[in-house]
């Protein structure tokens, strides 16, 4: 299938506007208590809660870097095969449960294996399209 590797990639870009609205509706109360002269015991006025959803919405902005110019030079190179694409899909899943894990509780070993599982899916992606590209 022509372009089949563009559909995980629109996934995760749209996964990741999902977190930032997350973000932003996390946020935005805290902000307004800010401005009304609530200030927060501690220091920082954001709470560990907030704190996680945001730095999964940065994480976010890590790898799957890399992710989307595998998908871009698979996609130019025509190197789309079935394994590719699969790969590309379970990558895209694999991350959306590595920002539920992280955002919602934050269980370290949980979220290294969906981290750790998205990042074996991201080299079986990878090294297809670098081998249908060779081949």
């Amino acid at each position: 299938m022509e372009n089949a590797l563009l559909g995980p990639g629109f996934a995760l870009v749209l996964w990741t506007g999902v977190l930032w609205g997350w973000v932003l509706t996390s946020r935005l109360p805290l902000l307004r208590a800010l401005r009304a002269g609530q200030r927060p015991p501690g220091g920082n006025p954001f709470p560990p809660e907030v704190l996680r959803i945001s730095a999964n919405y940065n994480h976010l902005h890590e790898q799957p870097t890399v992710f989307y110019a595998v998908l871009c030079l698979g996609t130019l190179a025509g190197a789309e095969s079935p394994l590719a694409v699969g790969a590309a899909w379970a990558y895209v899943v694999l991350r959306v449960g590595h920002s539920l894990e992280q955002a919602r509780r934050d269980r370290i070993p949980k979220r290294f294996a969906w981290f750790f599982m998205a990042s074996i899916a991201h080299f079986v992606l990878t090294a297809s399209v670098l081998w249908t590209w060779l081949a």
